[in-house]
């Protein structure tokens, strides 16, 4: 028995099965909340910070890649803006800082802030953006007072986060005025068929693994006020089957052939049928 770090109920975890992590030498469990349905990775690493590396999202991606991201990117930022009304923003866990780069084209004012002293490739020439370091173990960001009103944007940052429920709280406790929320969604499809192979699963990187019922709870009990949610889809089922072929050992040119960008890039299309909604969104605002 032992406190729920999302619900806050103490609960005797349920496991629901194993998985390995991606080089199939680690097991992990994927237990679940009976109360608040929440699904977490166990055991959490203890350093979680040496699963990261600083040089990570400091170099460019393929250019078809980018140009792909961006039309989901404005699309996302136009979501954000009807439904909020704001046109300031606050982007925790940029990555390679494509989205605070499309924010800042689309005419609105964004923030970046994350770990790393060195800034994302995407913004790395672009002084209008400013850019904050954010400590992910102690909840501390650089000039909080920053975030004061505007949309704090959380692109598959919350399932790597130790505390979500006190992450969250941090984030009233700024002011700031909402919070917009990408998650893995834990009932898609790919899921079940890959199993092992499922990319988004990502033990022991993913911690959580949320739906829309374990979000909201989240999100109330940090204080907000939930706005909007759906489903999108990125698409993962190329990455799952590479990863299946790779720890098979098939032919290194059986693995060449699917990693050639011709063949890829429709392949990557086509199978986005398997990856419907695997991705869940949620916009809040602070009560």
């Amino acid at each position: 028995m032992e406190p729920c770090l999302i619900c806050t109920k103490s609960v005797e975890y349920l496991k629901l099965y194993e998985r390995f992590d991606t080089t199939f030498i680690n097991k992990y469990d994927i237990v679940e909340c009976p109360c608040c349905r929440i699904k977490k990775t166990l055991p959490v690493p203890e350093n979680l910070a040496s699963l990261y590396s600083e040089t990570d999202f400091i170099a460019p991606q393929s250019r078809l890649y980018h140009w792909l991201k961006r039309i989901l990117i404005r699309q996302e930022i136009k979501r954000i803006v009807k439904t909020t009304k704001a046109r300031d923003f606050l982007d925790i866990g940029p990555g390679y800082g494509d989205f605070s780069e499309n924010v800042s084209q689309s005419g609105y004012s964004v923030i970046a802030a994350d770990v790393s002293p060195r800034r994302p490739y995407y913004i790395r020439h672009l002084p209008r953006i400013p850019y904050l370091r954010f400590d992910y173990e102690k909840l501390e960001m650089a000039d909080p007072g920053r975030a004061r009103g505007r949309v704090v944007v959380l692109r598959h940052v919350l399932e790597h986060i130790k505390e979500p429920l006190n992450f969250l709280r941090k984030l009233a406790e700024y002011k700031a005025g909402y919070v917009y929320i990408v998650v893995p969604n834990f009932g898609r499809l790919e899921r079940t068929i890959f199993k092992n192979y499922d990319m988004l699963l990502y033990p022991p990187y993913h911690l959580w693994h949320f739906e829309k019922h374990s979000l909201q709870v989240l999100l109330e009990r940090a204080g907000f006020e939930i706005m909007a949610s759906g489903y999108d889809t990125i698409p993962t089922v190329w990455t799952d089957i590479l990863l299946y072929l790779k720890h098979k050992k098939y032919p290194a040119f059986i693995i060449k052939c699917w990693e050639f960008p011709p063949l890829r890039i429709p392949l990557w299309l086509s199978l986005n049928i398997i990856s419907l909604n695997n991705v869940v969104w949620m916009m809040a605002k602070l009560r």
